[in-house]
């Protein structure tokens, strides 16, 4: 993680000075305490990095008995490769299971010769009680 202290507002880079003056609503940077600058970059960094882990794509998968994990940085690369692990639609192999990780969280598999979704964590579910 990277950290942000800048020690005067002359050395705070335009890109970061543009985003201030729009988010606080003044017309100079420097009627901005420095600590508040300080933060508000560090914050800006901070999400940019944590949104970086997001643009992790993991395939695995398992095909003719051999098990192989690859790495994406798109999710469109991730899928094509599923496109080719799955012979473009043309696969008929029921053993064939993909599994499609997002930041090391799996977000799709294909098992038995269908897509599954995987559940949220938090996802609320209702089920019918049974009436006496």
């Amino acid at each position: 993680m990277t950290n942000i202290d800048f020690k005067n507002h002359g050395e705070i880079p335009l890109q970061y000075r543009k985003l201030i003056l729009e988010e606080m609503n003044v017309t100079r940077v420097s009627k901005v305490p420095l600590v508040i600058c300080n933060q508000f970059i560090q914050d800006l960094v901070n999400l940019d990095e944590a949104d970086m882990t997001l643009m992790d794509y993991d395939v695995e998968f398992k095909k003719d008995g051999q098990t192989r994990m690859m790495h994406f940085s798109d999710y469109q690369s991730a899928l094509v490769q599923i496109d080719r692990v799955l012979e473009f639609g043309e696969c008929r192999d029921d053993s064939v299971v993909i599994a499609l990780y997002q930041a090391k969280k799996l977000i799709r598999g294909y098992v038995a010769g269908e897509w599954i979704g995987i559940p949220e964590r938090d996802q609320l579910i209702i089920r019918k009680s049974s009436s006496n």
